[in-house]
């Protein structure tokens, strides 16, 4: 799978390569491969310093030897500069670094590739009306991955900024060929059978009453301790969480973390995807619990989209060479 050389990929050229189909098939893949033991997610490091934080996700995807990797994901926040995403991609067998590549991209479709994978098992004859409450980096990711993978017949969506979410629903509209309407009621949005909430919000974005009985909710926000997207109401009728990663959700899920000291769950009331699809009876809840998936990411799942980005450049020459660039210890 690898090549001579370590590969350097831009933004641009991760892009070039990225193909929500294969994103979601790859995603797919990897919650087969959880299920089955053959991931490696160790606990990711998130520290804070004076102007933002720093974080590090390893993991590991052994289910082919000929095809296993390993690596790690680097995410960079500073305050009022910005925020930056940097994948390292090893052959598992050798330990070859094989690729550098800037993940900002990478990271947007994985998250909507997991939304997609999750929505696929639960809404397999499609989804008639989605919600998204966000117009965003991700909020695009989210609609577009989901539309493209997913039969959609029409979606409505608010942002507390009117420009942006009328702008974000023009956009939306034109690009999938699907109605996209803008609302200026969350509530409205909230209705929807299917509902993505995709936000950086500190506070909780929507009465948790508005939800429809039996509602199917993905909410990727709240992926730090001071973020909050749903409320504790939500949660409570929710009666569990379903996550992707079970200890990372709570440390990390500001959202869960009010859901564990108000009492409406426990820490077993959160379950992992991988569990759930282990047992054999599908994510689905039943009416009027709502169902609720809060992914927060992984490793693994971020691998998976880049390895296959990895072997779309590969094969097309996309990007550049660095020859020479590490020293290995014999061992």
């Amino acid at each position: 799978m690898s090549g001579a050389g370590v590969l350097i990929l831009s933004a641009d050229e991760v892009r070039s390569a990225l193909d929500p189909h294969a994103a979601v098939d790859a995603i797919d893949r990897v919650l087969r491969e959880e299920t089955a033991g053959r991931t490696r997610v160790p606990g990711r490091v998130t520290f804070d310093v004076d102007h933002g934080w720093f974080r590090v996700m390893p993991g590991a995807l052994l289910e082919d030897a000929g095809r296993a990797v390993m690596g790690v994901k680097v995410m960079a926040l500073a305050r009022g500069a910005g925020l930056s995403y940097l994948l390292l991609l090893y052959a598992e067998r050798t330990g070859e670094l094989m690729a550098m590549m800037d993940a900002s991209v990478l990271t947007q479709v994985r998250t909507g590739a997991v939304s997609a994978a999750f929505l696929r098992r639960v809404c397999p004859d499609g989804i008639p009306q989605l919600g998204v409450i966000g117009s965003g980096f991700e909020a695009r990711g989210q609609l577009e991955t989901i539309a493209r993978t997913i039969q959609v017949g029409r979606a409505i969506a608010f942002s507390p900024n009117r420009e942006r979410r009328s702008t974000f629903a023009a956009e939306m509209t034109k690009g999938l060929g699907i109605p996209v309407d803008a609302s200026d009621d969350a509530g409205a949005v909230a209705a929807a059978p299917v509902v993505v909430l995709a936000t950086r919000a500190t506070a909780p974005v929507v009465d948790g009453a508005h939800f429809s009985a039996g509602a199917v909710i993905v909410s990727i926000g709240s992926t730090r301790p001071e973020l909050r997207e749903v409320d504790t109401q939500t949660i409570a009728r929710a009666g569990r969480v379903i996550v992707d990663h079970h200890a990372q959700a709570i440390v990390e899920s500001g959202d869960i973390q009010a859901g564990l000291a108000a009492g409406v769950i426990k820490e077993d009331d959160i379950v992992e995807l991988s569990a759930v699809l282990r047992a054999g009876n599908g994510p689905r809840s039943d009416p009027p619990r709502l169902l609720l998936f809060k992914p927060s990411g992984t490793a693994a799942q971020d691998l998976a989209v880049a390895r296959m980005v990895y072997e779309r450049c590969l094969a097309a020459g996309t990007g550049h060479r660095l020859n020479g660039f590490l020293t290995r210890k014999p061992r």
